[in-house]
């Protein structure tokens, strides 16, 4: 017969045991295996949704810049080549500058655009490319032509942390003026957005 049960005999507590702790430890680990397979995923998705948001965000700037120039200017119209849909980079047919902009869309002017320092390459996260129709093709009718008072402003947002060199087209000016004269070409590991806009003479 037992002894009786005593309020100073402590009760006896039954563990877990090695193989069911080595199960949990299974069933955890099988669980985040799966959740870190989608980390790589998740960041490039958000490293994506950056670069858009702030490529948009540049782009709203330039597109803007330009809205707020004078339209000759704009145009560079003292240089402007004969071929009407000839293309060229903004702000000048003959001294194409690039602009430059950090992580957070802010703007880097260099001190010499033709060569920049190692503390304005390692801030340098977007090279922005300009090109400018001075006249935007319109639908073919029966009036209908080329519109010498709306020019064609298509940026370029290259995302080249890096600082690689981005090679631009350069098909000659007598080649009817081909729609991807003067742009960035396709680049390994440079990601490229483009946005259109037009911009019209107001006076």
């Amino acid at each position: 017969m037992p002894p009786p049960f005593s309020k100073f005999t402590a009760p006896r507590r039954r563990g877990f045991s090695l193989v069911e702790v080595v199960l949990a430890i299974g069933v955890m680990a099988f669980a985040f295996v799966g959740i870190f397979a989608l980390l790589p995923a998740g960041m490039t998705n958000f490293r994506q949704a950056m670069d858009l948001s702030v490529g948009a965000q540049i782009a709203q700037r330039v597109i803007g810049d330009a809205q707020q120039t004078d339209f000759n200017v704009l145009i560079d119209e003292k240089n402007l080549p004969a071929t009407a849909n000839y293309t060229f980079r903004a702000p000048k047919v003959g001294a194409p500058v690039l602009r430059y902009f950090d992580e957070q869309g802010n703007e880097i002017v260099p001190k010499n655009p033709a060569s920049l320092s190692t503390e304005e390459k390692g801030k340098i996260i977007y090279h922005v490319n300009v090109r400018v129709m001075p006249q935007t093709a319109l639908p073919k009718t029966n009036t209908g032509g080329d519109a010498p008072h709306v020019a064609t402003l298509t940026v370029q947002i290259a995302n080249n942390p890096g600082n690689r060199d981005i090679p631009i087209s350069s098909s000659s000016p007598s080649d009817d003026g081909k729609a991807d004269r003067n742009l960035f070409l396709s680049t390994p590991g440079v990601t490229i957005l483009t946005y259109l806009a037009h911009v019209g003479r107001n006076q």
